[in-house]
């Protein structure tokens, strides 16, 4: 009845598991018979039966409970291998793990306990894992497939994964998602894994198409693939780009750099003036954007003094300090605990900042903070545990989410946690008081960030979507986070990702939600969409270029887009409270070529004037581009909102004003140069014009140009050539 009524078809005697190890199911319906039903299931039960393994070498297992005596008896070069394999501090030998045993200095547990860390965990748990059932009887009946077990497919996070699909056609075909994607042909008694070359793990959506089943579309960690000879052969769609990114961050090289983690994708880097749609990358086989960092990858500092020096990492607090023009030479700056003491626990997105200050400063979160004052060589532990430390999840919780120190003051240091806390350090991280009074509890603190303009002020912005609610949280305070104002005023339901301030007007703000950004042009009493050019997306990060004001953001689905903040940084109070203001026209340099083809077949190259300018009303706006006598070239009509608005006017001559253009001209003998190109058009020669608007208030106001041989851009602090807002 369409969903009005549900019954259960995992049952008692169904053939079903049931119990507290089941996990996620997906479901696919064979459509020429929907009573054929498959189910993958997240079996979480644990084996009941090992497999065979070389006992040539030592694992985990082997020393859990183990006693001190026999501990003592392993031979040592095992002892060393395993140590080594599993990544152990190198101060830990054979030799001197066994004196602290001998000496009761630690115990054997410690070893094991030592390796319980969240990433060892997703892989390390011997449970049943994933399973496909099916039912011919529209669930009144199940059995497996399979009699073997599906490894290494989900391994212990099938959470993330269990979709499964069968072809619309063949209802013995069936595709399977997870780490790798398999094939099945034979209703699922035999898989095989398709994911050929040219494809991404982590494989989470399939379709097979109706007419064709050997043509079939993937989405994975890596974007959409697809195949026309069931996984023979994958070809990469590129666009649109589908990145995503989990933070940005950029250099102080001109042009600058932008740098970003991506999920499944390591860490990035490349010019931020990159055209994403200029293919000539393609005939020299140089990509813009370089890889630097494999795994999950998570946030990003750069050294502005060389801006060759990269501290970047991946999942649960995997950081390395990496010379970007080697990045395979990379130290490790993780903070490691010593064998006995409680493991620290590291967030999967582990927060690290570069002191502002003193860059050789490295500041790292785990549940506790850590300091190097020598670029991460030596990690010192800072603060006892900074959170409640009272839940446990799939994943590391209890974990400090976000550091930032304030611009306006060496160190002074905020952090918060994914359980609700904030935290103030004002000596560079030796002491540190709390400072979450006022605040809603227990939410997920994603970001805090100091003022560039107040020592005392800072943001904070708080997440509940983990736990059901998707309100908006913004908070200021402007006395160090001892009392705390809520900004969210009319921002709209949607979880909070980023919160930043503007380093030139302060009280406008820029916040990151997981639908776009908003932006506040008074401190947060108000916001309003910022969205020009931006696809609705969520936008997990949020960083502002000081030197060339650019605004740059990491989405989780299509990559990284910039806006230029010149124009909105110029809106000091007498323009925002004028009826109409105009900024500089950007003036392309003169050519012979306007109007002409490169080619017969090619098309005309255009010349553009564009140019920024506020209106306080909306409406129409008449724009004419004339002499400087006024007399009148061009006309048209602008659509004008309540804001910055850009336009661009092609520069030629109205046909029903050329002649009278032209009478002028030969006054003064030139008015040869005023001749048809290719395109029909006759454009403006070298010489000064103006530009004026008449706004919907019906205030007027012009703008003087020059065409000359050399493009003249805005004038300093008004900005580059306007884009449409965002640019990819």
């Amino acid at each position: 009845d369409g969903g009005e009524t549900l019954k259960c078809i995992t049952v008692e005697g169904s053939g079903f598991p049931l119990g507290e190890g089941t996990g996620r199911i997906g479901i696919a319906v064979f459509p020429a018979n929907p009573d054929i039903l498959y189910a993958l299931l997240d079996n979480q039960a644990a084996r009941t039966e090992t497999e065979p393994r070389d006992t040539s070498t030592i694992i985990p297992a082997d020393l859990k409970g183990i006693s001190r005596e026999n501990f003592l008896k392993l031979s040592d070069r095992k002892l060393d291998k395993f140590l080594r394999n599993n990544n152990f501090p190198e101060k830990y030998t054979s030799g001197t793990v066994k004196s602290l045993i001998r000496s009761d200095s630690i115990s054997t547990q410690a070893l094991t306990d030592y390796l319980n860390d969240a990433n060892n965990s997703l892989f390390d748990t011997p449970i049943i894992g994933a399973e496909v059932f099916r039912s011919d009887d529209a669930g009144k009946s199940w059995r497996k497939t399979h009699d073997y077990y599906l490894k290494n497919l989900v391994y212990t996070y099938g959470y993330y994964f269990g979709k499964i699909t069968v072809s619309p056609v063949n209802d013995k075909k069936i595709i399977v998602c997870g780490v790798p994607v398999l094939l099945s042909t034979d209703g699922g008694k035999s898989f095989t894994s398709i994911d050929a070359g040219n494809t991404h793990g982590d494989f989470h959506a399939a379709w097979m198409d109706p007419k064709n089943d050997a043509h079939m579309i993937l989405g994975n960690d890596g974007g959409l693939n697809i195949t026309y000879d069931n996984g023979e052969h994958w070809f990469k769609v590129h666009t649109p780009p589908v990145g995503q990114f989990y933070s940005v961050t950029y250099d102080m090289d001109t042009p600058y750099n932008v740098y970003g983690g991506l999920q499944d994708n390591g860490i990035w880097t490349g010019s931020s003036q990159t055209d994403p749609d200029d293919p000539s990358w393609l005939q020299d086989g140089q990509y813009p954007y370089r890889f630097l960092l494999g795994g999950d990858g998570m946030q990003v500092q750069v050294d502005p003094r060389d801006n060759t020096t990269v501290y970047a990492g991946f999942q649960f607090g995997y950081y390395f300090r990496i010379h970007k023009n080697n990045p395979d030479d990379a130290v490790s700056v993780k903070p490691v605990n010593d064998l006995g003491e409680p493991n620290y626990r590291f967030n999967w997105q582990s927060p690290i900042w570069l002191s502002v200050h003193q860059p050789d400063i490295l500041y790292f979160g785990s549940n506790k903070i850590h300091r190097s004052l020598n670029k991460g060589n030596d990690m010192k532990t800072m603060s006892e545990d900074l959170t409640y430390n009272d839940r446990k999840g799939d994943v590391a919780f209890n974990t400090i989410t976000t550091i930032h120190e304030s611009p306006v003051r060496f160190g002074m240091l905020y952090c918060g946690t994914d359980d609700g806390k904030i935290w103030r350090s004002t000596d560079a991280g030796y002491s540190w008081e709390p400072c979450f009074n006022g605040l809603p509890k227990r939410l997920w603190v994603s970001r805090i960030t100091a003022s560039s303009h107040k020592m005392e002020r800072v943001y904070a912005s708080l997440n509940g979507y983990r736990y059901d609610n998707f309100h908006p949280y913004i908070f200021v305070s402007d006395d160090q986070g001892n009392h705390w104002k809520n900004i969210s005023s009319n921002l709209p339901d949607e979880p909070v990702n980023v919160i930043r301030e503007d380093p030139v007007q302060e009280k406008f703000l820029y916040a990151g939600t997981d639908n776009g950004i908003y932006m506040s042009m008074d401190g947060g009493e108000s916001w309003m969409p910022f969205e020009g050019g931006l696809p609705r997306v969520p936008v997990h990060d949020l960083a502002i270029h000081p030197r060339d004001h650019d605004l740059i953001a990491g989405t989780h689905g299509r990559s990284i887009y910039i806006a230029s903040l010149k124009q909105l940084e110029a809106l000091n109070d007498s323009i925002l409270q004028a009826p109409l203001y105009l900024f500089e026209p950007t003036v392309p340099a003169f050519s012979k070529d306007w109007g002409k083809r490169n080619t017969d077949f090619g098309p005309e190259h255009s010349p553009v004037l564009s140019m920024t300018y506020y209106s306080n009303h909306a409406g129409l706006s008449t724009v004419n581009v004339m002499t400087q006598d006024r007399q009148i070239l061009n006309s048209f009509i602008d659509s004008t909102d309540k804001g910055l608005n850009y336009l661009s006017d092609t520069l030629f001559i109205d046909n029903k004003r050329l002649d009278a253009f032209r009478k002028k001209l030969k006054k003064s003998g030139d008015a040869s140069e005023v001749r048809a190109s290719d395109d029909g058009n006759y454009y403006l020669i070298r010489g000064k014009y103006r530009i004026e608007i008449s706004g919907p208030s019906g205030t007027i106001l012009s703008k003087d140009f020059e065409i000359t041989d050399r493009e003249k851009q805005e004038v300093p602090g008004s900005g580059d050539e306007p884009r449409e807002s965002f640019t990819k």
